[in-house]
């Protein structure tokens, strides 16, 4: 255990010197600036994109369960431009692109799923089962 935390640990000091070395590289060649705006952009969006995969998660949850009459196809369109802006930007650092990759997989699990739960609505394999909530205090039997 401790020897695969000193692994670990050595890999880390490497990839970060090899960033730093790829940083003054980049500012000999006078490209540090705009690097340094790439990665800015980058991290503006990549921080949108992370939480607007939950939201629209929950909203295809509502949608499915009834409480919503559509799909947020709106809102995963702005998400779907985001991540598409995001593939085609350069990423830096290993570690900028190993974070891409962590929200690219997960956007793309979430995406086939939706898919799924909303062909399987409409092909009738998932039956929402609406319940008027009755107030408090009041039973459906009554």
């Amino acid at each position: 255990m401790a020897e695969e935390d000193e692994e670990r640990r050595k890999r880390e000091r490497r990839r970060q010197r090899e960033d730093e070395q790829d940083r003054e590289e980049l500012k000999r060649k006078g490209l540090a600036e705009e690097q340094d705006d790439q990665a800015a952009r980058f991290e503006e969006l990549i921080t949108r994109a992370e939480p607007m995969i939950e939201q629209v998660e929950s909203l295809y949850m509502q949608y499915i369960r009834g409480v919503e009459k559509r799909p947020p196809l709106e809102r995963r369109k702005q998400l779907e431009q985001i991540m598409m802006t995001l593939q085609y930007m350069p990423k830096s650092t290993q570690s900028t692109q190993f974070r891409y990759n962590a929200v690219h997989a997960r956007f793309v699990t979430h995406k086939d799923r939706w898919d799924r739960l909303t062909r399987d609505l409409e092909s009738g394999k998932i039956v929402r089962r609406i319940i008027a909530y009755q107030g408090p205090g009041r039973s459906g039997s009554e």
